[in-house]
């Protein structure tokens, strides 16, 4: 009972700024935000992919080079990460 005339005039305040509709509206941009966050970082991956496999591909144009054994040489292969994590992430983005 002590706390009842705080509790009223809070509750007077949510109703007088209409709180909850701020907080759908803030929900939906967080949500947006961070959908859109989450593919520029999907897009920032896949390009980091390709400039390592370009880097891959340099070097094996140097390991070409070399012999390794009488008529073998070494080659990098770039192989696509199986972890259950990452596989999610790139199909969920």
């Amino acid at each position: 009972m002590d706390y009842l005339d705080s509790f009223l005039q809070l509750q007077e305040q949510i109703r007088r700024e209409d709180l909850p509709r701020h907080e759908q509206r803030f929900k939906e941009r967080l949500n947006e935000n961070v959908t859109n966050e989450i593919g520029m970082l999907n897009g920032a991956l896949r390009t980091d992919c390709g400039e390592i496999e370009d880097k891959i591909g340099m070097l094996n144009g140097s390991l070409w080079q070399l012999e390794y054994r009488p008529g073998t040489y070494m080659q990098l292969e770039p192989r696509t990460v199986r972890d259950p994590e990452i596989v999610d992430f790139q199909e969920l983005a």
